[in-house]
């Protein structure tokens, strides 16, 4: 596991700190840096704009040993992570 601050299969409400070329920096309630690779976007693979700074989302962790922490916002990994906290 990561610091204990997220957890992976964690779902999260974070704000969109910045856009980069290969995605977006969020921010935890908790002050949390995370990080959403740009494959990880619905509308970006749609091809459509990135979320902006200020954006609220919905993220899943699916890495919390790296820091910042990785997430995801498809619906695929969300499915998965609920899953896999049913079964603990």
């Amino acid at each position: 596991m990561g610091d204990g601050m997220v957890r992976v299969d964690e779902e999260l409400e974070v704000v969109v700190s910045a856009t980069t070329a290969w995605g977006v920096k969020v921010t935890t309630r908790d002050g949390v840096d995370g990080f959403i690779d740009n494959l990880k976007i619905p509308s970006w693979l749609a091809r459509e704009e990135l979320p902006v700074s200020g954006t609220s989302l919905i993220v899943v962790v699916l890495d919390d040993v790296r820091s910042p922490f990785r997430g995801s916002l498809l619906d695929e990994d969300i499915e998965l992570a609920r899953d896999a906290r049913r079964r603990t």
